[in-house]
Order: structure tokens, then C-alpha cells, then sequence
């Protein structure tokens, strides 16, 4: 069957010739310049603290997805590997590259970083709460997920069951836009 392929690009652009050579574009390079941006993206940074739960494990997606800046994830789960990366790194059984990148990694750890809005989630059993503190102020949150799963069974068979973590996702959102 594979001789019977004609020869040529395998992509859906017509006038091949035109794409560079060396390149790994399958179009036309744009021109040279700024790109065209409806609203200039701002920098902002956010930190996730804390034991997240189902809506903190949302959340932290809906961040990265939907806001510009930059997510430092200062969860216990995400703390805990790193500090056992460098004990691991500076142990006798490492070696030097290693070493140095433990050394690297200890240094951003006890560095202090300057943040836009830190958000703090704590969850026990059934209820998750979220704190927000950013530049404007501090707003708190309190998720009980009896309340959710009993809105989940009210919802018809076909529908979405993460749509009753999307109010309060949406709210959380815009507090955090709200506060930086």
C-alpha cells in the first residue's frame, strides 16, 4: 500500500514551496513584527499553598487556563517531593550534576518570591476551604461537598457532574482577578 502514495509533503498546504527549508512549519512563516494582541498580557503571579481537594485540583487547572501570569504550586504534596529531592541531592549517593541541581533547588525553596495573590486551601473530611489574599484584600471561601453530591443527584442523567463546581470556580476566579 505504501508504494502507492505519491511522493510529496504530507501536509494539506498547496504551494509547499513556499515553506522553508529547515523549519518545521507546515505554513507560510508570518511577517517579521509585533503580534497583534486584543489586550496586553499581564504578568501576575499566583501561589497554591496548602492540601487541595477536588476543587483546589480544579482550581489550580482553571488558573493555569484561563489567567495570564505565572502558578507556583506550593502544595504539601508538590513541597514534600521537592525537599526530598534535595536531602536525595545532597546525600553521598548523588552525584555532581545532581548535587548541583539539589543546591539550585534548595536556594529557590528558602528564596522569597514576591507574589501577586497567595491562595491557601485546607481541606478536612468533607468541607474545603479556600483563602484568598492578594494586594486588595482577603476573601474566604467554604466548599462542602455534601452540598455538591446532593446537587449532583438532582442533575438529569446526561449532564456534566463537574457543572456544580462551576459557580463557585467562576467565583473564586474573579475574587483572585478581583484581589491582585
Amino acid at each position: 500500500m505504501a508504494e502507492q502514495r505519491i511522493p510529496g509533503p504530507s501536509c494539506l498546504l498547496r504551494n509547499y514551496h513556499f515553506i522553508d527549508e529547515g523549519t518545521l512549519s507546515r505554513s507560510r512563516n508570518h511577517a517579521p513584527g509585533p503580534l497583534p494582541l486584543d489586550e496586553p498580557a499581564e504578568g501576575y503571579s499566583y501561589s497554591i499553598s496548602g492540601k487541595p481537594g477536588i476543587l483546589g485540583n480544579i482550581l489550580f487547572t482553571e488558573i493555569s487556563q484561563r489567567l495570564s501570569g505565572t502558578l507556583y504550586d506550593h502544595t504539601v504534596s508538590t513541597s514534600q517531593f521537592r525537599q526530598n529531592e534535595v536531602t536525595l541531592g545532597l546525600s553521598r549517593f548523588a552525584g555532581k550534576a545532581f548535587r548541583q541541581s539539589a543546591l539550585r533547588t534548595l536556594e529557590n525553596i528558602s528564596a522569597p518570591i514576591d507574589i501577586d495573590v497567595e491562595i491557601f486551601i485546607e481541606t478536612n473530611d468533607v468541607i474545603e476551604t479556600i483563602s484568598i489574599r492578594g494586594r486588595s484584600g482577603i476573601r474566604l471561601f467554604i466548599f462542602d461537598f455534601n452540598e455538591a453530591k446532593k446537587r449532583a443527584e438532582k442533575l438529569p442523567a446526561d449532564a456534566d457532574p463537574f457543572q456544580v463546581f462551576s459557580g463557585i470556580t467562576d467565583k473564586i476566579l474573579r475574587a483572585v482577578m478581583q484581589l491582585r
